[in-house]
Order: structure tokens, then sequence, then C-alpha cells
């Protein structure tokens, strides 16, 4: 990754309620994804469907890591 590119997102993740919006983006991609998945599907272009459905997937599995993030630094905020 490039180093601009990669201080950039440090910053970015630094930043106050970053977290929340990285939570709700990743939802809103995996849903998305899922409603492109299933118009791909009806349209017969089967290999962008497949790639909707495995980026859907991979939503799938991030969102709780970054619900369960959320929740330890508002508890983290909690204790402060």
């Amino acid at each position: 990754m490039k180093e601009p590119l990669k201080k950039r997102i440090e910053s970015i993740e630094k930043q106050e309620g970053a977290t929340e919006k990285f939570m709700y983006l990743c939802g809103i991609i995996g849903i998305v994804d899922i409603v492109f998945g299933i118009l791909s599907l009806y349209l017969h272009f089967w290999i962008a469907a497949g790639i909707f459905f495995l980026i859907a997937v991979r939503q799938a599995i991030v969102f709780p890591k970054w619900r369960k993030k959320l929740k330890m630094e508002k508890e983290a905020k909690r204790l402060k």
C-alpha cells in the first residue's frame, strides 16, 4: 500500500466516531452487494453475481468485528 494512503487511513481511524462510520459502511456495502448479486442472477451475469455474493459474505464476516471494536471503544470511554 502506498505510504500516503496508509497514513490517510490511519488518520481516519483515529477520528472520533470513525469505528461507527466504518461499521455502518460495512453493513450498507453488504446489503447493496446482496441486492446486486440477486439482480445479477436475474440478468444471468453469473460471474458478477458470484463476486457480489463473495463480497457480501466478507462483509458479513467483518461486520461483527466492527461491532465488537465499537463496543470496546465505548466501554473504554465510559471507564475514563
